[in-house]
């Protein structure tokens, strides 16, 4: 029932106990309030004076029914008059609403209200209170729209409390992982990854160590989905402070599809790379094959029993190092694309100068310059095989009179002083491989465009264009940084600078970190 409306020139009463009690009332944060009630009717007969410090108008200027009525929000209006009415049949009531303030704007405020009755059971006061909540109604309608937000996202999004425990998923994610709405709440967070549940939570302890200290996290995780299916995903995890306590949030993107573009295009490119090998290798193979015919005919003929053994041990000796050369082809051609783990950099040259060598002609020497206590790397053989042929090839080609390449490994720490004056690196351990070559060297006005897809400074048919801005894609996958110093008729050098993991630790979170502003940078001194 609707209370009726009492003229707004009711006379006003405002009452105190005592001085103890004015003080109580002024420093509270709510404000009070009492209605009278007189059969169906009702009244207001006090309200404190922080209802200024509230809405900005008087106690004088509140103490009327009318004043509530005509400031209260219209879409709050007919709800709060009806829990009104309905308050004089029940001893309490409590509801939210928004009382506009005299600039105009509206306030939320909380109203609990109780109401007081006669000896025989009839309502005659009603005492409330009026507490302002308008900050928190808008941290909730911003939680809610974050969520909206959230569920409208293509990316993944998870939210776990700091033991690991998925406490919220959206859709996307869902879908991603094959799990139905809510599946995922409550499971661990070790379960979307693909491996044991030992290794996963492995990974996740150190996970929740490392944004402890770092508070951010990025990289590429093998993930699986519900039934067992596994696939790849680029994760962005950062930690926060939800109501009082530390929980972290996972944004997960598939990157399969892309991966396995990627991997086809780099097996491509190695196949390019072997072509213009093969010059080089046929006639590798030709100096192999010759001494095993040259052999094979001398056999036909009765030989004494010393020269039989040499034309055998000729024959073995060739045909290990032909099959050593179809080993070293088959290693660059099926790689395995993708997988991550501890190398050493020294073996990696290694392997290179070993091809470069049967391979390359006699006028050019291959000169190594490794470190004997060269820290370890993580990364990709295959790909880190395939930037170092794709700069040799490049090398030889740029010395058709011959010359020397040469391939040196070092360690290096970067310092804060040092990344002050250079923004393309950070602060930390890596490991320098440079490939030098004594050739044309790259003129001036074209150095900057060497990166670039397509560009070449090759005229032969086939060349695509395409294996430095490989090279610069595979380092910047490994979070590493290139650098190039060129002058013609001197020749070239490229620096190939890899984030180095000193203690062997093959762990994604040393490796893989939040996106730095780390790029190839073109120093056109002389060497």
């Amino acid at each position: 029932m609707e209370p009726a409306i009492l003229p707004v020139d009711q006379p006003l009463r405002r009452t105190h106990s005592n001085v103890e009690w004015e003080r109580l009332v002024a420093h509270s944060p709510a404000v009070l309030y009492t209605l009278k009630i007189q059969g169906d009717e009702v009244f207001p007969v006090f309200i404190s004076d922080n209802v200024e410090r509230l809405l900005g108008f008087t106690p004088e200027e509140s103490t009327s029914y009318q004043w509530w009525l005509d400031n209260l929000h219209p879409e709050d209006r007919d709800h709060a008059v009806a829990t009104l009415g309905a308050a004089l049949e029940h001893d309490c009531y409590s509801m939210e609403y928004r009382l506009r303030h005299r600039d105009g704007s509206f306030r939320w405020v909380e109203d609990h209200s109780r109401v007081l009755r006669t000896a025989g059971g009839q309502p005659h006061e009603m005492i409330g209170v009026l507490i302002d909540i308008t900050e928190r109604k808008l941290a909730d309608e911003a939680l809610k729209m974050q969520g909206r937000v959230l569920e409208c996202m293509s990316e993944g999004v998870t939210v776990s409390d700091e033991t690991g425990l998925i406490v919220f998923s959206n859709d996307a994610c869902n879908a991603m992982f094959g799990y139905a709405e809510d599946e995922l709440v409550g499971q661990h967070w070790s379960v979307l990854r693909n491996s044991s549940p030992q290794q996963s939570r492995q990974f996740v302890n150190q996970l929740l160590g490392y944004l402890q200290e770092n508070g951010g996290w990025m990289g590429e995780l093998n993930t699986r989905k519900k039934d067992g299916a596994a696939f790849i995903t680029r994760a962005r995890i950062s930690s926060l402070e939800i109501a009082g306590s530390k929980s972290f949030v996972s944004v997960f993107e598939d990157i399969t599809e892309k991966r396995g573009m990627e991997a086809q295009f780099l097996r491509s490119q190695r196949m390019d790379s072997l072509g213009r090998l093969s010059s080089g290798i046929a006639h590798d193979l030709n100096n192999i094959l010759t001494p095993i015919l040259m052999a094979v005919f001398m056999l036909r003929r009765e030989l004494p029993q010393g020269e039989f053994e040499k034309t055998v041990k000729l024959i073995e000796t060739n045909t290990l190092r032909g099959a050593d050369l179809v080993k070293q082809l088959l290693s660059f051609e099926h790689g395995i694309e993708g997988q991550r783990e501890v190398l050493q950099p020294n073996e990696l040259v290694r392997e290179i100068v070993k091809m470069a060598a049967g391979t390359f002609p006699k006028d050019i020497t291959i000169v190594s310059r490794l470190a004997e206590d060269c820290w370890p790397l993580v990364g990709t053989a295959t790909q880190l095989h395939q930037v170092l042929l794709n700069l040799c090839v490049n090398a030889r080609d740029a010395m058709p009179a011959g010359g020397t390449l040469t391939f040196t490994t070092k360690n290096l720490h970067f310092d804060d002083n040092y990344v002050a004056m250079n923004a393309a690196v950070t602060q930390g351990h890596y490991v320098l491989i440079q490939v030098a070559d004594t050739g044309a060297g790259i003129p001036a006005d074209i150095l900057d465009k060497v990166f670039d897809p397509f560009f070449t400074t090759k005229q032969r048919e086939g060349n695509a264009g395409l294996g430095l801005s490989t090279v610069i894609s595979i380092i910047k996958s490994h979070d590493g940084l290139m650098n190039l110093r060129s002058e013609v008729n001197r020749g070239s050098t490229f620096e190939i600078y890899l984030p180095a993991s000193p203690d062997g630790i093959e762990s994604g979170l040393l490796r893989l970190r939040f996106p730095s502003q780390r790029q190839w940078r073109i120093d056109p001194r002389c060497r």
